[in-house]
């Protein structure tokens, strides 16, 4: 790097003699802008804008303006350029230049004064005079003497930079003609030219709207911009925007803000502005005289029908609709501080029916060396030289005598993608030893999987979780879980930070207090009267009272003009618009898991339908303004209020939004479905857990299933059994499609693919036409009724033969009562049942087509009623011959293999190890359908690599096998030409310890795998 000698330059006629001046000035002890410019040039090509504020620290502002400016006209080996010689230097000195242009922009008039006296000395070429226009634009004649002198030059950078001087529509013009009109994509200079020019500028930064690539964050800020001047220009260019496919909320704001021109420019858009106009003229009635004659026609008569009824008076509506909390404060009583309540000092791990279920099958892929050298771990941890995938490993498949005496004072090393599920496997194996590790992943604020705190129970995880109902978004569900699960230890617990000193420690007891009512006057009633009295008067406060800060904002864009009209029950009357605009409030307080107590009023004042609708109405406009952020409250608003129309309506918008940029919403979507909570709500949950073609959103829908499972005191497989659908089959007479003059039985076969019986007992595949002697209105709507059945049960089919399947395989068992009503009597999955083999304490039996039970020898069967009934493998089905001669006597198709399903068994070294050699060198073909319902990749390492596949064992084991030469991350399924290196089984000691059922189901899945 090159150092600017002084000394030698004065000594040196030849060394920079354009420097020599100024190097005389500064070796005489005034400071030389230009050699304090060259000095840094020869340190830095590229000088820090810092250096102009340690400019004008040492040597004041106008010595920093003058410095900057000449820094812009050195060039290597800092030898002044040609005055107007051509050279990319405007984006080399950019941030220089504008942190100067910053510091004149805030100095004192004399210092400003000063520095524009000095610059105007520096004006003598084409590129002087740009810099000096630049840094202090507000010079008359600056920029057109600039302009001047480079209307003979070919110098685009110049040109840009000019940009941010001019001060007039003319002389942006004049630049532009120059500079070309892509200069405009500058965030600065856009900002500048909308302040200084404002809604004038709007034609000539319309052509930036389109999101061309890279050019998003330009196009945002063009329509912001647009949406501020609010000009005809303005809405006419977002209008075109709009209807080309962009963002439609900016040109609906716009209108929102100047309807009558909004009216005029949507009328002259013709046709395909149609519907916007019809929608504005609904949210501006009295612009209707104004309206095309067309559009008076249609809207006349609907309009008359929003006032067919009548609104309801005040005196018919509840106080928080008239005069909400946030209009008009109540009261609330004198909170009461109770000292020296003890805090509880327990630590406990409690699990909810089904959470330990779930939580047993989680098996996080951990990287690591081999567990052959187990009895090497304890003094390598000690002396703190296991890495933290061996950690990991060690904690998490370890042997117990090694791990448990240590876990109570181990840390996570670190946190990745999987130490979420690491947590929870630890919990799994260890409880309560656990405990700290559990609880300080759960304070970290980098942590995300929330609900590692579920079956925590201590003051420091209660306070964690009260604190978390007003924190982040993604935890409050979460929260809100905790508290439904252990009322009375949450009671317990933040008793006394409830009746503490005032703050937010004791706003959020409160909170979880008034949650929990009745476990709170329990907990408090030990402690004495002074205690109950300050709960109660926590309890006391009406929960509509309990408004947030600050209250939201709904929006312009869901004025109640725009919305169906609200009915109260009974139909008479409807709601005024004012108690419309605090429902809308009050539907914005709404977050998953939660919602404001005043929905509660609404929701018994108001008809369902009408409500229901209302809400689906405000779903529709969030949509049709482009999903804006600040109203995704409208998505949010359907868990309280929507209905099963509004679960039809949402499931096809969750599965499409993942591709669509949208996946926070679909995730949203999922919590909705859940706190809709009805049957079809859970089944259409169900069903994308599923089947959703995105695995993100197949897995948070999982996770949904499995909380609604919890929260139920059941399994997931237990709630899925619970929410098979019926579709419409629960009576015979729907078992029946009625022509008039004829009628056809309605049949299904073993994969619940749906056939008739004619009158003969013909099998058909489907009815026929409706002819000429059946009834014509009868027949036809009996023929779709076929139709449309066919279609249901082609989707539920595959889901309900898939879990009686993972029934079989897991051992599943139901009791003699679960068995008869959710299985042999239910109207569809019946048809299943009748052709598999089920068990009984030891006995087997099947379901004949009468409903009857029989065994083997088809004698009746009488089904204990309190037997366990189980799905028997064939490693574990009593007299396999006999079943298999019965089912092939009786021409019985099962909906999936049973009776013929391979069985494999490993030799007694194999069950004694954890590897499986017999694989190796094989080649892999592609991954079958069945192998992918199991089979995981691993994870990625160089160049997107992955090294092999994963299949994940109940209780954190795993098979893992690994491949050469590896496949890429997007065609991990394509596994031609790769070749087994390793079979290997981590978790357990040997595959001894796994279920046997389960080691020949991976087995068959290894020999699919390698069969070429």
């Amino acid at each position: 790097m090159p150092v600017l000698d002084l000394e030698a330059i004065a000594r040196d006629e030849a060394e920079h003699p354009w420097l020599r001046a100024e190097v005389a000035e500064e070796l005489a002890g005034r400071a030389s802008p230009l050699v304090a410019a060259a000095r840094v040039w020869c340190a830095r090509q590229r000088p820090e804008p810092q250096v102009v504020d340690l400019w004008a620290l040492d040597h004041g502002l106008v010595f920093a303006a003058v410095a900057a400016l000449r820094t812009c006209l050195l060039t290597e080996g800092a030898r002044m350029i040609e005055a107007d010689a051509r050279d990319s230097w405007w984006s080399r000195h950019t941030p220089l230049l504008r942190r100067a242009r910053a510091l004149l922009a805030a100095a004192s008039d004399a210092d400003y004064a000063a520095a524009v006296t000095a610059l105007d000395g520096e004006r003598e070429g084409a590129r002087t005079s740009v810099i000096a226009a630049y840094l202090v634009p507000d010079q008359p004649g600056w920029v057109d003497r600039a302009v001047e002198a480079l209307s003979a030059l070919d110098d685009r950078s110049a040109w840009r930079l000019l940009l941010h001087s001019v001060d007039s529509l003319d002389r942006l013009q004049a630049v532009l003609r120059l500079s070309g009109r892509e200069a405009l994509r500058s965030p600065e200079v856009l900002h500048t030219l909308g302040t200084v020019i404002g809604p004038d500028l709007a034609p000539l930064i319309t052509h930036l709207l389109p999101d061309t690539f890279g050019y998003q964050a330009t196009g945002d800020q063009v329509r912001a911009m647009l949406v501020e001047f609010a000009t005809a220009p303005a809405f006419t260019a977002l209008l075109a925007d709009l209807l080309g496919g962009g963002v439609p909320i900016s040109a609906l704001e716009v209108a929102h803000k100047r309807p009558r021109m909004a009216l005029e420019r949507l009328a002259a858009a013709g046709e395909p502005a149609r519907e916007l106009l019809l929608d504005h003229l609904r949210v501006h009635p009295d612009l209707l005289d104004s309206a095309p004659e067309w559009a008076r026609e249609v809207l006349v008569s609907e309009l008359a029908a929003r006032s067919a009824v009548p609104d309801a008076v005040d005196a018919e509506l509840p106080a928080a609709l008239v005069t909400p909390p946030w209009e008009a404060a109540r009261e609330l009583p004198e909170p009461l501080v109770v000292r020296g309540v003890p805090v509880p000092d327990e630590r406990s791990v409690v699990w909810r029916a089904g959470l330990r279920e779930v939580w047993a099958v989680r098996s996080p892929y951990i990287a690591g060396s081999p567990e052959s050298c187990w009895e090497r771990y304890p003094e390598r941890f000690e002396r703190g030289e296991l890495s933290a995938s061996e950690q990991f490993r060690w904690f998490a498949h370890g042997p117990l005598d090694q791990v448990l005496p240590r876990v109570a004072r181990w840390t996570l090393p670190e946190l990745n993608w999987y130490s979420g599920e690491l947590v929870q496997v630890l919990l799994n194996r260890f409880e309560v030893d656990a405990f700290g590790l559990a609880l300080d992943y759960a304070r970290n604020p980098a942590a995300r999987a929330y609900d590692v705190v579920l079956p925590l129970v201590s003051v420091e995880v209660a306070r964690l979780v009260a604190a978390r109902l007003e924190g982040p978004k993604a935890a409050r569900p979460v929260s809100v879980r905790w508290v439904r699960a252990h009322p009375e230890a949450a009671a317990r617990l933040l008793l006394a930070d409830a009746v503490g000193e005032p703050g937010e420690r004791r706003a959020a007891a409160e909170a979880v207090l008034r949650m929990a009512p009745e476990q709170a006057r329990a907990a408090a009633a030990p402690h004495g009267d002074e205690v109950v009295e300050a709960v109660e008067r926590v309890l006391s406060v009406a929960p509509v009272d309990l408004v947030p800060s600050p209250v939201p904002d709904p929006g312009w864009w869901c004025p109640p003009e725009g919305l169906p009209r609200l009915l109260l029950r009974g139909g008479a009357r409807v709601l005024p618009d004012r108690a419309v605009r605090h429902v809308t409030t009050m539907l914005a307080m709404t977050v998953p898991g939660r919602h404001y107590a005043g929905v509660d009023v609404v929701r018994e004042v108001c008809d369902p339908e009408s409500l229901a609708r209302f809400a689906e109405a405000l779903l529709d406009r969030w949509i049709a303004h482009g999903l804006p952020a600040s109203g995704r409250w409208a998505l949010f608003a359907l868990g309280p209020v929507g209905d099963d129309a509004v679960v039809r309506r949402l499931v096809p918008l969750i599965t499409a939004w993942p591709g669509q940029s949208q996946h926070h919403n679909a995730v949203a979507g999922l919590d909705v479905l859940a706190g809709i909570g009805s049957e079809a709500a859970l089944v259409a949950l169900s069903g994308i857990a599923q089947r959703a073609r995105f695995k993100a959103l197949k897995q948070k829908a999982g996770q949904r299933v499995a909380e609604v499972a919890e929260d139920l005191g059941l399994t997931p497989e237990q709630l899925g059994d619970r929410l098979a659908p019926t579709l419409g089959l629960d009576e015979e007479s729907a078992l029946v499609l009625d022509y008039g003059a004829r009628s056809f039985t309605v049949g299904f076969d073993e994969k619940l693919a749906p056939f008739v019986l004619d009158g003969t007992g013909k099998r058909l595949k489907s009815p026929p036409k409706p002819g000429a002697k059946d009834d014509p209105e009868l027949a036809p709507a009996e023929h779709r009724r076929f139709a449309a059945l066919r279609k249901e049960v082609r989707v539920v089919a595959a889901d309900q033969v898939a879990r009686l399947e993972r029934a079989m395989v897991a051992g599943r068992d139901w009791s003699a009562g679960e068995f008869a009503a959710l299985l042999a009597g239910h109207p569809l999955v019946r048809h299943l049942v009748r052709g598999l083999v089920w068990a009984a304490d030891g006995a087997a039996f099947r379901v004949a087509e009468d409903g009857t039970l029989a065994d083997v020898t088809d004698e009746p069967f009488t089904l204990p009623g309190d037997a366990r009934v189980t799905l028997p493998h064939p490693l574990r089905l009593p007299d396999l011959p006999g079943w298999s001669e019965l089912f092939a006597d009786y021409e019985i198709l099962q909906p999936f293999p049973q009776l013929a399903r391979p069985v494999h068994r490993l030799t007694g070294p194999e069950l004694a190890g954890r590897d499986l050699t017999r694989f190796v060198g094989a080649k892999t073909g592609t991954v079958p359908t069945s192998v992918k319902r199991h089979w995981e990749p691993g994870p990625p390492v160089d160049a997107g690599m992955i090294l092999g596949v994963r299949r994940p064992l109940p209780g954190g084991a795993s098979v893992w096998v690994e491949l050469d030469p590896g496949l890429f991350t997007d065609h991990w399924q394509d596994w031609s030409a790769q070749r087994v290196v390793e079979v290997r089984l981590s978790g357990v000691a040997d595959f001894a310890a796994v279920d046997e059922v389960l080691v020949s189901e991976v087995v068959g899945e290894l020999e699919i795998m390698t069969a070429g």
